[in-house]
């Protein structure tokens, strides 16, 4: 008598906690979540121009919002909004006038090479190089007028400018690989 009584409670029990609510699934969502971790092939020129492109468009938005917040110190990454500043490593900003002491051997050796370039009347352009398995750099100068002491992103043809600054922008190379 206890044989049916026990699979009794056992159907029961499985009938209970097996036939409760059933969710569909959304196949389009998982077939683009699998696609998404799918393993990309992706080349150091796509990752570099990835690199390139993103440097500028931040470079011009950290412009933007000095300028117009007059922010001179080195809080600068509360200029970018928080999706960009995500892919950030590391934002570093070489003012006018001030000393190379805190920067790294290769962001010593760059300032060096802007302010010869500079120092040569020549004009200077942004820069992007692959500084190991994890990091990008992207640099690119700036200019101070005298006549209102902003940040331009061009020398002015105007005028000669009185000085430059670099800023300096790491990206992690792995979130620039799943940008793309």
């Amino acid at each position: 008598m206890k044989k049916p009584f026990n699979y009794f409670f056992l159907i029961l029990f499985v009938a209970l906690f097996n036939c409760g609510k059933t969710e569909r699934v959304d196949t389009e969502s998982v077939k683009d979540a699998m696609k998404s971790r799918e393993i990309k092939k992706v080349s150091d020129a796509e990752i570099i121009e990835k690199g390139l492109k993103k440097g500028k468009e931040d470079f011009r938005l950290l412009l933007e919002c000095i300028n117009k917040n007059q922010q001179k110190s080195r809080s600068y990454a509360q200029c970018l909004i928080p999706e960009r500043s995500s892919m950030i490593d590391t934002l570093k900003i070489f003012i006018p006038g001030s000393s190379p002491g805190d920067f790294k051997k290769v962001e010593k050796e760059l300032i060096e090479a802007y302010q010869y370039t500079f120092s040569q009347n020549q004009s200077l352009h942004p820069n992007i190089q692959d500084l190991d398995n994890d990091l990008i750099l992207y640099t690119a100068p700036f200019f101070t007028s005298a006549a209102d002491g902003k940040f331009y992103e061009e020398e002015t043809k105007d005028e000669k400018p009185q000085s430059f600054g670099i800023a300096f922008i790491f990206y992690s190379k792995r979130q620039l690989i799943l940008d793309l």
